[in-house]
């Protein structure tokens, strides 16, 4: 198989929507989504050499099966069938909760600082603010009717706790 087809030499690429122009935000949250996964990708690989990380890689590992899930679904857009599993979220939530039982209590902004990983971590976060902001876009404006944005508001939330738990710990 090619891994080239020509159609996207004129600006234009095939979906299960039809042809639609490669500027549509339909490519800016399979991009941006592709980008989050290749900064978990570095992450866990910075992280493999930490000992005390090996449960975090174990859900990073976890989290990409969730964004190819996501991906999934935005191609094939069948609510009721969606591959993402809505219970992921509670797997965040309880990350979340039991990483910020050792962090001290925020009382505004936090101005990134630290770690390599740690900044890494906060820099995936930044970038899953934008795909979700871009993945309502374009839920709304082609009315879908599918979960992925509760799952991106959550991984944001668990980035950046982690992001506050690794500066701590290492």
């Amino acid at each position: 198989m090619k891994i080239y087809t020509k159609f996207g030499d004129e600006g234009k690429s095939t979906t299960p929507f039809g042809k639609i122009d490669k500027g549509h935000v339909y490519f800016k949250v399979l991009g941006g989504v592709d980008e989050i996964m290749a900064l978990l990708g570095l992450i866990e690989s910075k992280m493999n050499e930490i000992e005390s990380c090996k449960d975090i890689v174990n859900e990073l590992n976890d989290i990409g099966d969730d964004l190819k899930a996501l991906l999934d679904d935005l191609w094939v857009n069948n609510p009721s069938n969606q591959k993402l599993d809505l219970k992921r979220i509670n797997a965040l939530e309880k990350s979340i909760d039991e990483m910020t039982k050792s962090l001290d209590p925020i009382y505004g902004f936090i101005k990134p600082k630290g770690n390599e990983v740690a900044l890494l971590v906060n820099l995936t976060r930044c970038v899953v603010r934008r795909v979700e902001t871009d993945y309502f876009r374009l839920i709304r404006s082609m009315n879908m009717e599918l979960d992925g944005g509760k799952y991106l508001n959550r991984l944001s939330d668990y980035l950046f706790t982690l992001f506050r738990y690794l500066d701590k710990i290492l």
